[in-house]
């Protein structure tokens, strides 16, 4: 931040406490959370070999990001609400500069792309099982680590922007995203996760219709419940559940602001940052695997599942 302090006249004791307190309880909730699913996960000498594990743990990883985020955007208000009577007056590329934004900027874009590249790895599993079959468990480390490489080329001019504007003081110390960025910048990142998002929910639904027919059919031939059926019901749940909360709780946020650059969107990030709660309930809820790497009360249990469910390769797999 620059050293010459220029106060506003917004007070801070004006300022939605209740935000700070959501933004550093929830995201150290699921920051912690995700730390240790992401630990017991790669740590774990089978599951980390496995294709639809790996995909998982993607999704971890990725919340790993999503939690450290608004856990430091919380933290960074708080100090800001503590030091000063009135907020400060910053510039765009001070409010660029802060950890919190730099990491906005990741999940903004990356939410999108890694929903889309795992849809698309559901979409391969699901529809061309005997190819997905045959591909090593590197391809889905690929496709965790990869698509971020996309974040340096839509990095730099967001950086550009910011630094362009770097003597303006004309932004309090909260410093949202669309404070630390160009307009056209912040609606560009915003679109990438709304076509993103709305490209996936296309994706799965024809992967939906699929395992609804495997599973009706499969029941016809073997009545009664199986484990296999068992597990494309718990896919199914999976997919069904991601697919409805990315939509209520990302795309509709992100198209209010996406038309509405400097709506006051404490309202949508909240939204947003309840995604992070409800991928660890939806994952405790219909992932087993997960559940018992979360309580471990039956080690073995997941040893031999996953011994077993690498040697059953025409089982299909569960979503992350």
């Amino acid at each position: 931040m620059s050293s010459d302090i220029v106060f506003s006249t917004k007070t801070t004791a004006s300022y939605d406490k209740f935000s700070i307190v959501m933004y550093i309880s929830e995201g150290f909730l699921i920051l912690l959370v995700n730390i240790f699913l992401a630990i017991k996960l790669f740590s774990h000498p089978n599951l980390r070999c496995q294709k639809e594990f790996v995909v998982i743990g993607s999704c971890i990883v990725f919340d790993i990001f999503f939690g450290m985020t608004y856990f430091s955007a919380g933290v960074f208000r708080l100090i800001v609400i503590l030091k000063y009577e009135y907020f400060p007056l910053v510039s765009m590329f001070d409010c660029f500069s802060t950890i919190h934004n730099q990491l906005f900027i990741i999940i903004t874009i990356m939410a999108g792309i890694q929903l889309f590249s795992t849809a698309i790895d559901r979409f391969i599993c699901i529809f061309f099982p005997f190819f997905y079959i045959k591909l090593h468990h590197e391809y889905s480390y690929s496709i965790m680590f990869l698509p971020y490489l996309i974040l340096i080329p839509l990095w730099i001019p967001g950086l550009t922007g910011a630094y362009e504007n770097r003597l303006v003081k004309n932004f309090t110390m909260n410093c949202l995203l669309n404070q630390s960025i160009t307009v056209n910048w912040y609606v560009y990142y915003r679109t990438i996760r709304i076509v993103c998002t709305i490209l996936c929910i296309f994706i799965y639904v024809p992967i939906f219709v699929k395992m609804c027919l495997s599973i009706q059919n499969h029941t016809k031939l073997v009545p009664g419940s199986t484990k296999n059926n068992k597990r494309l019901l718990s896919m199914t749940k999976t997919v069904a559940l991601i697919t409805g909360s990315t939509f209520i709780l990302f795309t509709i946020p992100d198209l209010i602001t996406y038309f509405y650059p400097f709506v006051n969107s404490n309202v949508m990030y909240l939204m947003n940052l309840n995604k992070g709660v409800v991928n660890i309930l939806i994952f405790m809820t219909t992932q087993k695997t997960l559940r018992q790497l979360m309580f471990p009360t039956k080690i073995q249990e997941i040893q031999s599942e996953a011994f077993s469910s690498r040697k059953k390769n025409t089982t299909v797999v569960q979503i992350g």
